[in-house]
């Protein structure tokens, strides 16, 4: 995070650049087949794909919450 800087980045640009990345992903989890979302992901334990983009989810609306105080 501090090599890329963010915080000397116009905010405006970083919340439309964090909405397309957020949108595009959104896009590619509607188009994961259902039986793929139970796939195993070994990241330091072992997830489902499922899993993990409920995590993932979770971790923006966070993020999001943040934001908008």
């Amino acid at each position: 995070v501090n090599y890329q800087n963010y915080q000397s980045a116009d905010y405006k640009e970083l919340i439309e650049w964090w909405r397309l990345i957020n949108r595009q992903l959104a896009k590619t989890i509607d188009h994961i087949p259902a039986h793929k979302l139970q796939y195993i992901c070994v990241t330091k334990d072992p997830h489902t794909l499922e899993r993990l983009i409920d995590d993932y989810i979770q971790h923006m609306n966070h993020h999001l919450k943040q934001i908008t105080g």
